[in-house]
């Protein structure tokens, strides 16, 4: 009886460890939950700046094509050889 009891107070105090080591691993779960997250704001907000970045570069192209259409005119009004 008394080897069973000594068992058991073994198993128990390994339990124990294994309880505490449990308690680090969520930790340092949350704590990479917690990075993932900060991660993807981080790529969210670059996509929202490409995104931005898209348009007004598409703005750009059609201003400069608006801009150039006189000079397109005199091209045809007088063409080189």
């Amino acid at each position: 009886m008394e080897g069973i009891t000594h068992q058991t107070a073994v198993m128990d105090h390994e339990m124990g460890l294994i309880n505490g080591e449990m308690r680090q691993m969520v930790t340092t779960i949350n704590g990479i939950k917690h990075h993932v997250s900060g991660v993807r704001l981080n790529v969210e907000n670059i996509s929202n700046t490409i995104n931005y970045m898209n348009a007004n570069i598409q703005l750009l192209g059609h201003d400069m094509h608006r801009m150039s259409q006189p000079a397109r005119s005199l091209n045809n009004m007088f063409p080189f050889p």
